[in-house]
């Protein structure tokens, strides 16, 4: 099973990596004092120097307290203790395992949290943070706990043949759950309305056809009330997909500048980036169906509550050892939606001016530490991704 599914992920990798298409092979180089003055540069050093020493505290601790809970049998313990069916205690077992590792970190995103107020980078107030937070931990155990109840049953059910339903069943719930949950999650965290401004909405729709990808709807979040960050993404599939506009993007930024936001995020829509990007994640959900009858050799008892903080904790270590792979693909989707988006607007400029103002309002680093960026960066880095405009320019 998980040798059949390397195989597919290897496929997948092989047709979805963004292999080099555009721009010089040798982009020019570009340094941060060169973008920012030196008072800039020293704002953003005190802001996300700290913020990173804190993320990765918090990263730490709530490892730490998974791998206690689920690998030292303490977890398995406190589960024994449940009463009612098992599915119940399977329930109770998963809130439990992930409220508890929100709450040793919660002290540390209170702190980040008010680094970020203070900053002038978090604009919806203690009350919405709270709020937030409690969304956000019942969101992730929605998500959680569905796929752990059917694993179990499966593991009850076909106690030998559940590796290959559990690798099947977990492809499925990622094409779903990465298809549908914007759907169903954007509307808990955000309001949205059609964007009003019919001339914009005619240049989104524009750089839509001449992008080839259909959009049905242009909307604005009301995402000023938690932040000052700028941005817009494209949601949906389909008769559903949607461009989606965050209020404070269209708050003082010039056009040319919005219009380079909206287009790197329609030439994701264009390569289907989501679709890969999902089909990844499947494949590795597939994979790690395979190899965890390895992992949980020595497991004699009937699958019950009892197993599930040792899967929690295997999930959470395994997310953070894939994520320099995860994250290499998505570095270079992120470069090629930067080359599509400035051939779309032929505006290399304006594309630049966008991301320093994206830089200034995050306070982000232009140039992270090389290790952080390949575990940790989503994205190329600032100073590359200028570097791309001034090529294309």
């Amino acid at each position: 099973m998980a040798g059949f599914a390397l195989v597919v992920v290897g496929g997948v990798l092989l047709f979805a990596w963004p292999w080099p298409g555009g721009g010089s092979p040798k982009l020019p180089r570009v340094i941060p004092e060169e973008l920012f003055t030196a008072a800039e540069l020293r704002l953003f050093r005190d802001f996300y120097l700290m913020q990173r020493v804190l993320s990765l505290l918090s990263l730490a601790l709530s490892l730490s307290l998974a791998a206690v809970l689920g690998f030292t049998g303490l977890g398995a313990r406190w589960a024994s203790r449940l009463r009612g069916p098992w599915w119940q205690q399977v329930v109770t077992a998963c809130f439990a395992f992930l409220a508890a590792t929100s709450l040793v970190v919660l002290p540390i995103g209170w702190w980040l949290q008010l680094r970020a107020t203070r900053a002038g980078l978090s604009a919806g107030g203690w009350r919405q943070w709270w709020l937030d937070q409690s969304l956000g931990l019942l969101t992730s155990w929605l998500f959680a706990v569905l796929p752990l109840l059917l694993l179990i049953l499966a593991m009850r059910k076909l106690p030998r043949r559940w590796p290959l339903a559990a690798g099947g069943g977990a492809v499925v719930l990622v094409f779903l759950a990465s298809y549908f949950s914007p759907l169903l999650i954007e509307p808990i965290f955000n309001d949205f309305r059609p964007l009003r401004d019919q001339t914009l909405v005619a240049e989104v729709q524009d750089l839509a056809t001449s992008e080839q990808v259909a959009v049905s709807q242009v909307l604005v979040a009301d995402a000023s009330r938690r932040t000052t960050t700028l941005n817009a993404y494209v949601s949906g599939f389909g008769n559903t997909r949607r461009v989606v506009v965050y209020d404070n993007l269209l708050d003082g930024v010039p056009r040319r500048e919005v219009l380079a936001v909206v287009a790197h995020e329609l030439a994701h829509a264009k390569h289907s980036d989501q679709f890969w990007g999902t089909a990844l994640l499947a494949g590795g959900a597939a994979i790690a169906m395979g190899l965890l009858p390895q992992l949980l050799r020595g497991w004699r008892n009937e699958p019950d509550a009892r197993i599930v903080p040792r899967l929690l904790a295997l999930s959470m270590v395994a997310s953070l050892a894939l994520s320099p792979i995860q994250n290499a693909v998505s570095r270079a989707m992120e470069a090629r939606a930067d080359q599509d988006a400035i051939r779309a607007t032929s505006d290399p400029a304006g594309y630049e001016q966008m991301l320093l103002r994206l830089a200034r309002t995050s306070r982000s680093d232009p140039a992270p530490p090389w290790l952080l960026q390949v575990w940790f960066g989503t994205h190329p880095s600032i100073v590359e991704r200028i570097a791309i405009a001034r090529d294309a320019e």
